[in-house]
C-alpha cells in the first residue's frame, strides 16, 4: 500500500516545466508532502489510505530536482529515530506535455500547479481495476 502511495507520490513530484499565456512558470522541481489519497473502487477494504498513515509517514517529503533525480525523504518525525533521513532515490523522467511521470519503473499520470500535484496510477489485480489518486502540496 505504501509503496502504490510511494509511486504516486513521487510521479506528482517529478513534473518538470510548463509555461502559461502568462509567463508562470509551473514546474515539478521542487519539495513536496502528500495530503491525501484514495483508492478506487476500495483496495483490501480501504478507500482513504492516507488517513491510516502515522504522523511520521505524513512528514515524509519528494524533492524533484533539475538534473532528473528524485530523494524521498523522512520529514521532520521519523517512526524509527534508527531509520536514515533518505527513504529511496533515483531518477525520472517527464514527457514534454508534463502529463506523465516515469520513476520506479512505471510511468503515471500527473497533473501540477504552481502548489498542487495530483498523482494518478492505476493497477489490476485479479481481474479488478484500481485507482489510486494522490494529491501533494508545495513546501
Amino acid at each position: 500500500m505504501r509503496i502504490t502511495s510511494l509511486l504516486a507520490f513521487a510521479a506528482i513530484l517529478v513534473l518538470t516545466i510548463a509555461c502559461k499565456k502568462n509567463k508562470d512558470v509551473v514546474t515539478l522541481v521542487g519539495k513536496w508532502k502528500q495530503v491525501s489519497g484514495s483508492y478506487s473502487p476500495a483496495f483490501m477494504g480501504e478507500t482513504d489510505y492516507f488517513s491510516a498513515y502515522s504522523a511520521c509517514e505524513k512528514d515524509d517529503i519528494i524533492e524533484f530536482k533539475t538534473n532528473n533525480t528524485f530523494e524521498f525523504t523522512e520529514g521532520a518525525s521519523k517512526c524509527d529515530p534508527a531509520d536514515p533521513q533518505i527513504i529511496d532515490a533515483g531518477n525520472y523522467s517527464v514527457n514534454a506535455e508534463l502529463t506523465s511521470l516515469s520513476i520506479f519503473g512505471q510511468t503515471i499520470k500527473i497533473a501540477v500547479t504552481n502548489t498542487s500535484l495530483t498523482v494518478t496510477n492505476t493497477f489490476d489485480i485479479n481481474g479488478i481495476t484500481y485507482t489510486d489518486v494522490s494529491a501533494h502540496q508545495r513546501q
